[in-house]
């Protein structure tokens, strides 16, 4: 992966006029990578489809989804809704897989399309008016550091010591 985004930024910065181009074609590289790295680790699991199937037939859901699917599950019919917690690994695993190899799809259309309005003059990457492609192609952008980052904890243990009892701070 690094090859092919060091090649894709070096050729934006040289050809900064057709940057938009090398932009999203390392886009559409990206949900391939994806996908391959999804497949090895399949296949990791099994050799086959059917082997993986039965791996993950056996297996729970341990946890519900994440946000924000946890969120669209309360809004669209709680624990009988098409978000519901997959009964089973092997819905899990369905589920996962049609959604990877559909990003696939999706993102090779996306840049497609993104070329094709870069090349007629209605991508216009520094607006966000609906008027212009980049809105519709473009994946939004991920949530500012900040947001993502917890405060960090202080643990902390106490030992007894022939003193008495003594509380210490351990660093995680």
């Amino acid at each position: 992966m690094v090859p092919i985004y060091s090649t894709a930024s070096w050729l934006s910065l040289k050809y900064y006029w057709h940057a938009i181009y090398f932009q999203v074609l390392s886009d559409c590289y990206e949900a391939f990578a994806i996908s391959s790295f999804f497949a090895l680790l399949c296949h990791y699991v099994g050799p086959d489809l059917h082997e993986q199937k039965e791996f993950f037939r056996q297996m729970r859901p341990v946890k519900p989804w994440v946000l924000p699917i946890s969120w669209f599950a309360k809004c669209c019919g709680g624990k009988k809704g098409p978000w519901r917690t997959p009964a089973s690994g092997l819905t899990w695993f369905n589920i996962i897989w049609i959604g990877i190899y559909h990003y696939c799809f999706i993102r090779v259309a996306m840049t497609v399309t993104a070329v094709v309005t870069q090349y007629y003059g209605k991508y216009c990457e520094s607006s966000n008016s609906p008027v212009f492609g980049h809105i519709w192609v473009r994946p939004p952008p991920p949530p500012p550091k900040l947001l993502m980052s917890r405060p960090r904890a202080n643990y902390h243990h106490i030992s007894l010591v022939p003193s008495g009892w003594r509380l210490t701070r351990v660093l995680s």
